[in-house]
C-alpha cells in the first residue's frame, strides 16, 4: 500500500534528522518543521504525477493569487498557454501577481529563517531570484 512506501521513503530521511537533533546540530523545532515538510512534499510526489509534483509549490501559489484551482493552471498549460498568457487573461498585472507571489514566499523563508534553518542573507538572494525568475515567466 500506498503508506508503507511512504513509510520506507521516509525513514532514511528521518533517521538522518534524529541523528542530527542527537548531535545538537538541529533543534527539535527546526527537525518537525524539516519532517512536516518532507512528509507532505513525499505525498504529493506520491500521489500525483510527477509533471505536477515537480511544480505543485508554484502552482498551488499561483492558484491561490489568481483566485483559480490548480488543475485550470494545468489545463490551460497543457492547452498551449504560457504562464504570462494566465496571468494576463486573469486580469491581473503581472506586476501584482509577483508582488504576491513574492510575499507568500517571504513568508515561508521568514519562518525558516526564524528556526534558523536559514540566514537573512540567503533569504534575500532567494527573494531577489525567485522575483527575478517570476517577473522573466509572467511577463508577456
Amino acid at each position: 500500500p500506498l503508506d508503507d512506501i511512504q513509510a520506507a521513503l521516509a525513514q532514511p530521511y528521518r533517521d538522518r534528522i534524529a541523528a542530527e537533533v542527537a548531535a545538537g546540530v538541529l533543534t527539535r523545532e527546526q527537525a518537525d518543521y524539516l519532517s512536516a515538510r518532507a512528509e507532505a512534499r513525499l505525498n504529493d510526489f506520491l500521489t500525483l504525477s510527477p509533471r505536477r509534483a515537480l511544480h505543485e509549490p508554484m502552482l498551488e501559489d499561483l492558484a491561490t493569487v489568481l483566485g483559480i484551482s490548480q488543475e485550470e493552471i494545468i489545463a490551460q498549460i497543457a492547452a498551449g498557454s504560457t504562464p504570462a498568457e494566465i496571468v494576463s487573461a486573469s486580469g491581473k498585472s503581472a506586476e501584482s501577481v509577483v508582488a504576491d507571489l513574492v510575499a507568500l514566499k517571504d513568508a515561508d523563508l521568514t519562518e525558516r529563517v526564524n528556526l534558523d534553518l536559514i540566514t537573512d542573507t540567503r533569504k534575500n538572494r532567494v527573494l531577489h531570484a525567485y522575483e527575478r525568475m517570476l517577473t522573466n515567466r509572467l511577463n508577456p
